[in-house]
């Protein structure tokens, strides 16, 4: 049953995945990368756009962390990152959760569904051919 079901999603175009995990592989990826982001930006180091575009351009990627921060909208990290901070020494994830309240939950800019987030949608600066 399993091999069928293996061979079924090849015929559909998808990548069967044989082992998996809770909060599935691409999490595991996808939550240290974003982080990452945020903590550059909410240190100063770099604007998101740079952060957007490095990322695309250097991984060959159509999407940078603060792009998919707009498809699932910022409040999903903050709780994620509270915990964190409650549970090791990290200072900077604390400090990366009060960032995003302050300057987007607060404010309603919850990503694609509000219409803003890291960008303005439904027009966003990335969309654009000058972006990269």
């Amino acid at each position: 049953m399993f091999e069928s079901l293996l061979t079924f999603a090849e015929e559909i175009g998808l990548v069967p995945i044989r082992k998996e995990q809770s909060g599935y592989i691409i999490n595991s990826l996808l939550v240290p990368w974003c982080t990452a982001a945020l903590e550059l930006l909410v240190r100063g180091v770099s604007d998101f756009e740079s952060i957007d575009r490095t990322s695309m351009i250097t991984l060959q990627t159509g999407m940078g962390p603060f792009r998919h921060d707009g498809s699932y909208g910022p409040r999903c990290g903050v709780p994620r990152r509270e915990v964190d901070w409650r549970t090791t020494p990290n200072t900077q994830a604390l400090e990366s959760a009060r960032y995003v309240d302050e300057h987007f939950i607060q404010k309603g800019h919850l990503g694609i569904a509000s219409g803003q987030g890291f960008y303005r949608y439904p027009d966003p600066a990335y969309a654009q051919a000058d972006f990269i």
